[in-house]
């Protein structure tokens, strides 16, 4: 245990999700051998310099409830009036076979064939950038999201409305 624990300390840099994280590996290296604080998160245990540092994974909520109350960027408010009829169903994340985006597809299709009085009124948007569209992986996911999204289209689509559209491109507002 103590190699897995000198090991980490041969980078230069450790970050972790919160302080709290942050404190209680420290509380843990502590155990394990001698650990000097210099200046803060500068620290040295078995004669090896280290940095600890906190990087929150996540959304800013501030930040989202600010862009919220605000008014609309061009680009958003063209695309509001092209929609305003139709409620919109938006998921963003990046391309990846464990984000579960198939089931997502295969859960609106199961709305729109249980709840029929929803066709025409609502629409589903995926937009998932490719971040390795060179991996096979990641081109079959993509084949299998593209076959879903014309499937229903195909099944449900009426003039004028789209069911469900797949993007690849970032959406920045």
């Amino acid at each position: 245990m103590m190699n897995c624990w000198s090991s980490l300390c041969d980078f230069d840099l450790l970050g972790f999700q919160t302080e709290n994280d942050r404190l209680a590996f420290l509380d843990s290296l502590s155990s394990q051998t001698r650990v000097t604080t210099r200046s803060g998160k500068q620290h040295i245990a078995w004669g090896k310099d280290f940095q600890t540092e906190v990087y929150p994974i996540g959304i800013e909520p501030d930040e989202i409830a600010l862009q919220a109350a605000g008014p609309l960027p061009p680009k958003l408010a063209q695309l509001k009036a092209e929609l305003k009829n139709v409620k919109n169903i938006f998921s963003v994340e990046r391309l990846d076979y464990s984000k579960g985006l198939p089931e997502r597809f295969l859960a609106y299709e199961a709305l729109l064939e249980n709840y029929p009085q929803h066709r025409g009124k609502i629409r589903y948007t995926q937009i998932a950038p490719t971040s390795r569209g060179e991996v096979q992986a990641y081109q079959d996911i993509r084949h299998q999201l593209e076959t879903e999204a014309g499937r229903i289209n195909g099944k449900y689509g009426q003039l004028g409305w789209t069911p469900a559209l797949l993007s690849e491109s970032a959406f920045r507002p």
